[in-house]
């Protein structure tokens, strides 16, 4: 499987910083343009500034017209595509995050469930973005048109929805919230481990059911 986009090994220490396999090595990933309408991301409580971008912790995500791309900062902005997935130089990077009316905290990952024999082999494309979510239930009311009540995740003590119907509100990515991490009875030196463990099996799950969220 192909990995343009990985999730952090911990991802709870690691705010939101995404990971990409890139021609100078792995670079943070800063931003993700999407070709949606920012009234799509509103109504469903994102915050969304004057400029089109909605600011999470570490990563944020900018609202345009054209086609879906990742960005990096500085010098680690590749030349060429990531994974076959394009790739931008980004200024002006603010990873603050904001207050967004859906409760949502941090991206805890960016995912490609098509199958790739290895990174930098074939085509990526993002399919997409898991939120952690610090009170779940308060999400879901919030969404309660659009998402069903949280059940057990692939990590333990965790729990999961998904927005249904991404593709009818105009958003072109599946989007997953789940609970935060819960570390009780896991040793120190493994919880690397454990977590991303549990971020790829998260996403197999997610991924084996296509483009088709409402599958779970």
């Amino acid at each position: 499987k192909s990995q343009g986009l990985s999730y952090p090994s911990c991802p709870a220490h690691a705010s939101g910083h995404l990971r990409a396999h890139t021609p100078l090595g792995m670079a943070r990933v800063s931003e993700i343009r999407l070709p949606d309408g920012i009234g799509a991301w509103r109504a469903v409580g994102f915050q969304i500034g004057s400029d089109g971008v909605v600011r999470l912790p570490g990563l944020q995500i900018r609202l345009e017209a054209g086609g879906t791309s990742v960005g990096f900062a500085g010098s680690h902005a590749p030349d060429d595509p990531v994974d076959g997935m394009h790739a931008h130089a980004c200024e002006n990077i603010c990873l603050d995050g904001g207050a967004h009316n859906n409760g949502v905290g941090e991206v805890v990952g960016a995912s490609d469930p098509s199958p790739q024999a290895e990174p930098g082999v074939g085509h990526t494309t993002l399919w997409g973005i898991t939120f952690t979510c610090p009170e779940l239930d308060k999400t879901q009311r919030a969404l309660a048109a659009h998402t069903k009540p949280p059940w057990p995740a692939v990590q333990r003590g965790r729990r999961i929805t998904t927005l249904r119907g991404a593709k009818e509100l105009g958003i072109s990515i599946a989007l997953a919230f789940m609970s935060p991490h819960v570390r009780d009875g896991v040793a120190a030196e493994n919880l690397d481990a454990v977590d991303a463990a549990g971020a790829r099996a998260q996403e197999a799950m997610l991924g084996s059911c296509g483009a088709n969220p409402s599958k779970l």
